[in-house]
């Protein structure tokens, strides 16, 4: 949280979502729970700000 607030307050793009489960490597493999689908998001937000 603290360096999502920083990029904000300094202007930078920033985006942050917070999921109850998921640990080291999620998104590796898909255990239907919505951490899942992070890189879909990631994407997501890539096309949004211009990347």
């Amino acid at each position: 949280m603290e360096l999502f607030i920083a990029w904000k307050e300094a202007g930078a793009l920033a985006e942050i979502h917070i999921f109850q489960v998921g640990q080291h490597g999620f998104g590796m493999d898909q255990r239907g729970i919505p951490v899942d689908s992070w890189i879909e998001r990631f994407f997501e937000w890539l096309k949004a700000t211009g990347f």
